[in-house]
């Protein structure tokens, strides 16, 4: 399961120039001198982003922080700031099949709720249908994303209502890896 940010940052080794290629030979770099870390652009990086991939059909997880201020009486978003903040990142993941993780506050808290509304007020400010699956790793949130189109996209249930979710928070990554929602999910995604 891979998860891309805009400007999630991956630190690449300075003699290492994939995916985008060397031009100059081994013996061009060794004759004219020319260091590895001072080729010019596209040739190196020091991080990637969604620009650098061709995501276009692919089936692609991408967790966002859409906690958001919610009226605990009537369950209404009071504030959309953070949806706000993704807008561009999910637009332009447009041509995938985009399945959106999330969470809404921590169990015990008033607004504490279901992901619901937060698919309705995304659907509002991307001008798209974003569907709202009430479930996380159950048969019809796999069903949903299994039959999902290119341009479609999902918002599944609040991962905090699943005792992993809570559970798991600072374990180290192997761990993490190893729980019923990664097993389960990850197959399911490019």
């Amino acid at each position: 399961m891979c998860l891309l940010l805009k400007t999630f940052p991956i630190t690449l080794d300075p003699e290492i120039v994939e995916p985008y290629g060397n031009p100059w030979t081994d013996s061009e770099i060794f004759e004219r001198n020319i260091r590895v870390e001072n080729l010019p652009s596209p040739v190196m990086k020091d991080f990637f982003t969604l620009d650098d991939f061709n995501l276009s059909g692919n089936t692609l997880l991408l967790r966002l922080d859409i906690n958001s201020p919610v009226d605990p009486i009537t369950g209404r978003i009071l504030n959309d700031a953070r949806m706000k903040r993704h807008l561009s990142t999910i637009n332009d993941l447009r041509d995938s099949k985009l399945v959106l993780l999330a969470h809404q506050s921590r169990p015990g808290k008033a607004d504490f709720t279901t992901m619901k509304p937060h698919a309705k007020r995304l659907s509002y400010l991307l001008r798209k249908r974003v569907k709202y699956v009430d479930g996380l790793y159950n048969s019809k949130a796999i069903e949903t994303i299994e039959s999902m189109s290119d341009g479609d996209v999902v918002l599944l249930e609040n991962v905090r209502f699943y005792a992993e979710e809570v559970i798991m928070k600072g374990q180290p990554i192997e761990k993490q890896s190893n729980t019923l929602l990664v097993r389960t999910l990850a197959p399911l995604f490019d």
